[in-house]
């Protein structure tokens, strides 16, 4: 297993996260045309969650843990928004930042390279904070709702895309990824509502993710020999079964892909 240290934040943290989504993952979502999505959920999962967000060109959104930015990208384009992200890694920081200017989106989009448990913004800030397959990596979950509590406007939206289990067990493919700190639906909803958000709503986005994923395989597969010059063919065969355990986990319900959605009080 990937050694991860418990203290979110530490410099060694920040070395694994680099090693984790660095390079090689950033190489190999560009050859694929992944759009900057680094986690588990696409373009589906993306489009399920804005539906939900009721978005116009008025909001600003917090990405915490953002990745290189494809789902801030894809907000600010589709919907006009402003889109504020913040990721502990040094290289997903500077590349969100070229990939963002490419696309001609820096008057919409910008990033900060930071902890996502110490956001230096001031309190009532942003109309909408989400977080999309990253939360898993905080251990401590109420002081993380709590911090984006604060930045939250009054009556403010918290939403995140993240898998949930009733049986909490280890992964094989956190091998790859470092541990992940799943939580059940009402674990997740009674430690939103510790940190004082009301109107917890939570959906199955099961068939998305699925959908998703299966897209992914098959960009990896049809893509094989570009792949493995790239990155190496270690690398390729531990990220296509990566993503197939993950397919397996969700078909059978044993990590259930979900939506949860908040409001600040």
């Amino acid at each position: 297993m990937v050694d991860m240290p418990e203290n979110y934040g530490s410099e060694e943290y920040r070395k694994v996260m680099n090693l984790v989504y660095g390079e090689a993952t950033c190489k190999m979502n560009e050859i694929i045309g992944r759009e900057g999505f680094y986690g588990v959920i696409g373009k589906r999962g993306f489009e399920f969650l804005a539906e939900k967000l009721d978005l116009n060109e008025k909001s600003h959104i917090l990405d915490v843990g953002c990745g290189i930015g494809g789902p801030a990208r894809f907000f600010a384009k589709n919907y006009g928004c402003k889109v504020t992200g913040i990721d502990i890694s040094r290289y997903n920081y500077e590349k969100a930042q070229e990939k963002t200017k490419e696309e001609g989106l820096e008057h919409l989009v910008d990033f900060v390279h930071g902890n996502g448990l110490d956001i230096p913004f001031p309190e009532n800030t942003f109309t909408h904070a989400i977080g999309c397959d990253s939360w898993c990596y905080f251990p401590d979950k109420i002081e993380l709702y709590k911090v984006v509590y604060r930045v939250l406007k009054a009556g403010g939206t918290l939403s995140f895309l993240e898998g949930a289990h009733e049986t909490p067990r280890h992964y094989h493919f956190e091998n790859l990824s470092g541990p992940n700190y799943f939580e059940s639906v009402s674990g997740y909803t009674s430690k939103l509502e510790a940190a004082g958000f009301a109107s917890v709503r939570h959906y199955d986005i099961s068939n998305q993710t699925s959908d998703d994923i299966i897209d992914h395989l098959y960009l990896l597969v049809t893509n094989r020999d570009a792949l493995k010059e790239a990155v190496g063919s270690p690398t390729y065969y531990k990220t296509v079964e990566y993503q197939a355990e993950l397919l397996g986990l969700g078909s059978k319900r044993v990590l259930n892909p979900m939506c949860f959605i908040a409001q600040k009080t």
